[in-house]
């Protein structure tokens, strides 16, 4: 039976899902100029096993993930853990390569390492501040490339399951594996509203933001309990 949701005290028919996730636990950062050579811990490993066995079976999974070797690993444990649990999972995909997409990175966010690091500094080395400044637009843009740019290159992942469904598609749960960054640059974008605000905390390790793309033509986003409607903000894809 197709997954429905309800929303605005409507319910909808799920055509596709789409994910926009952070990676699971990571080793730590000892040079950010090798940050994308950071796998998972054996625990970020096993959950994200984990996790693939408790995704509902009712979709074929689909994983894609940034060219960073985190979120690889996290694309091919849940993928793993799903199909080990019966699932279904799109076609084969080596795990080294296929599967990787560049948007779903910023390669060299920080064009400078000493700006940054006396950003980091500047906020007691509290990321979830140095993110708030960036999404707000504070910091030099030729110093730092903009949450609208990064944004932007994600669009056509986050639009992907509506494609599909307008195309009569369906049954699909499109999983991307990203950074937390990424994720709060994309879902500002598209609730647009300032996450904090909300209440919303940034995403821990394994944690996603959801897209119903229904039958019905709407788009419903998901986030830490609430659901907004952006069939508008996806429609914006660049044809």
């Amino acid at each position: 039976m197709p997954r429905t949701i309800m929303f605005r005290g409507k319910r909808f028919t799920v055509a596709n899902e789409t994910l926009l996730m952070r990676h699971g636990k990571r080793k730590k950062i000892n040079d950010p100029r090798n940050n994308h050579l950071v796998g998972l811990t054996k625990e970020g490993a096993v959950e994200s096993f984990q996790l693939g066995q408790k995704m509902s079976k009712d979709m074929t999974l689909k994983t894609y993930f940034s060219p960073s070797k985190r979120t690889r690993q996290t694309a091919y444990h849940i993928r793993n853990g799903f199909k080990a649990s019966g699932g279904r999972v799109g076609v084969a995909k080596r795990a080294k390569a296929t599967g990787s997409r560049d948007e779903l990175i910023v390669k060299n966010l920080f064009s400078d390492n000493k700006y940054s690091d006396e950003e980091y500094t500047k906020v007691g080395r509290d990321t979830s501040k140095m993110v708030r400044k960036w999404l707000d637009g504070e910091y030099d843009p030729t110093k730092i490339k903009p949450p609208a740019q990064i944004s932007e290159g994600i669009q056509k992942r986050v639009a992907l399951g509506r494609r599909a469904t307008n195309r009569g598609i369906t049954g699909y749960r499109i999983l991307n594996v990203t950074h937390d960054w990424q994720i709060l640059a994309k879902l500002e974008d598209l609730i647009g509203q300032k996450f904090d605000k909300l209440g919303f905390k940034s995403p821990v390790p394994n944690e996603a933001f959801i897209i119903y793309h229904t039958t019905a033509g709407k788009d419903i986003l998901e986030y830490q309990g609430k659901r907004f409607d952006v069939t508008r903000a996806i429609a914006r894809e660049k044809k």
